[in-house]
C-alpha cells in the first residue's frame, strides 16, 4: 500500500495511512497557552516562581523557601537554582551543602 509522505512527520502504518488530519486548530490553541504562560512568568526562572508560590501561597519565610526548592531541585539532578544562588554570592545552607556532599 502506498502511503502519501506528510510534512513534518509521518506516523505509522493504519494511523499513517488513515489520518490525514493536520491539527492546525490543536497546535495554535497550545501556542497560545505556551505564550500566555511565558507572559505570566514575565522573565522569572522556574524556581524563583515556585519560591514565590511557596512564600506568598504557603507562608513560608522566603530564605526556607529558597532553601527547600534548591534541595528539590537538586534531588530531582537540576542544579540550576543552586548554581544561581552561587552567582548571586548568598550563603548556602547546610542542607544545601550536605546533599550535595552526598551526591559527590
Amino acid at each position: 500500500m502506498d502511503q502519501v509522505p506528510s510534512p513534518g512527520f509521518h506516523r505509522p502504518g493504519v494511523a499513517g495511512v488513515y489520518n490525514r488530519a493536520t491539527y492546525a486548530r490543536e497546535m495554535r490553541e497550545a501556542l497560545e497557552r505556551w505564550a500566555v504562560y511565558h507572559q505570566m512568568i514575565g522573565g522569572h526562572n522556574e524556581w524563583e516562581i515556585e519560591e514565590g508560590f511557596h512564600t506568598n501561597k504557603c507562608g513560608f519565610d522566603p530564605e526556607k523557601a529558597r532553601i527547600w526548592v534548591i534541595l528539590r531541585w537538586m534531588l530531582f539532578g537540576d542544579f540550576r537554582p543552586l548554581a544561581a544562588a552561587i552567582r548571586e554570592g548568598g550563603a548556602i545552607d547546610d542542607a544545601i551543602l550536605g546533599m550535595l556532599a552526598q551526591l559527590i
